[in-house]
């Protein structure tokens, strides 16, 4: 406050005679004391609870923050809203930041390569449509990698594996944890998208799917956003689950480990906002068209944007846009 600047400055000033410069009674400096000091004991209050939140979903963003908090922050008697809490955590520098990646796709081989089938369906179920990719993750100076199949509806991730290659097993073990504990079978249709990564199109790959009677589809270009849910998907385990962690693990195994738990925490704690907030293990019990809590990106003007702004300073929530 500009009083306790002045206070400092002029240390032999009274007290009263500071608060007359700002037309202010020293009842008034001692009421906004007060009441510093009460918002700091509920923001340290909130803080302890977002840690808390935050040792199992390390890099979750504010707004699914604020959602798992909202029952919380009512029974404490604390109105703080989404745009406040993010105020709060910028103040305690407690933001998320984003990493860049590696690339781990290789379309460069002699495997037949199928057409993108995905465009033109319609999702509207769980096991209607499953999308499967690679990521890495830093081991003792290398990298090993992690498969997923994640279902496109319910945004479960399905099947997963570990591998410290970039070979065929990966996928193939994903593949097959997926399989196991497929819902529906073989009774109803179901896609099974990803990239032309040689992986994918393999003969052994290709091969289970077919068993399995299940339609292949793969992007036609080399843009993330042809398969979207899974490049969403890795940077969410990366980005959130891994955030302020040391950036490599001892071991594959050790990495595994901790997949398995963050993967857990994924499908069954952390809110999706393509399924209107609900778990990813709560949507795949549903059925029919569920609500999405985010606007499609404006691709076209994204660059410019970029330019314009800070992206760490912007935020939009239910149709409200600030800094």
């Amino acid at each position: 406050m500009a009083v306790d600047k002045m206070r400092l400055v002029f240390p032999l000033l009274s007290l009263t005679l500071i608060c007359s410069f700002y037309d202010r009674h020293r009842q008034s400096y001692y009421e906004a004391v007060r009441r510093e000091k009460a918002y700091q004991e509920i923001a340290d209050k909130v803080i302890k609870k977002v840690s808390s939140l935050r040792e199992v979903l390390p890099g979750i963003g504010t707004s699914k923050l604020h959602f798992l908090m909202k029952d919380w922050l009512e029974t404490e008697g604390i109105k703080m809203g989404r745009d406040k809490l993010h105020e709060l955590l910028r103040e305690r520098n407690l933001l998320i930041k984003k990493r860049d990646g590696i690339r781990t796709t290789n379309s460069n081989h002699h495997y037949r390569k199928y057409n993108d089938k995905r465009r033109s369906l319609e999702v509207t179920r769980p096991e209607r449509l499953w999308v499967s990719d690679i990521t890495y993750v830093p081991v003792k100076g290398n990298y090993s990698y992690l498969s997923l199949v994640t279902d496109a509806y319910s945004r479960k991730v399905v099947g997963w594996a570990m591998e410290d290659s970039l070979e065929a097993e990966g996928p193939m073990k994903a593949l097959q944890m997926a399989l196991k504990q497929r819902k529906n079978d073989k009774k109803m249709d179901l896609m099974h998208h990803s990239d032309r990564g040689s992986q994918y199109c393999s003969n052994d790959y290709t091969k289970l799917l077919k068993k399995n009677k299940i339609e292949i589809s793969m992007v036609q270009t080399g843009d993330p956003r042809d398969n979207g849910i899974a490049e969403r998907m890795h940077r969410t385990l990366k980005t959130e689950f891994l955030y302020g962690k040391p950036k490599g693990f001892l071991s594959t195994a050790a990495a595994s480990e901790t997949m398995e738990k963050n993967i857990e925490a994924y499908n069954n704690m952390r809110p999706h906002a393509s399924v209107d907030y609900l778990t990813p293990a709560q949507a795949h019990c549903l059925e029919g068209k569920i609500h999405k809590r985010w606007k499609a990106p404006d691709w076209k003007n994204r660059k410019s944007r970029k330019k314009e702004i800070n992206l760490e300073d912007y935020y939009e929530f239910n149709g409200v846009k600030g800094f």
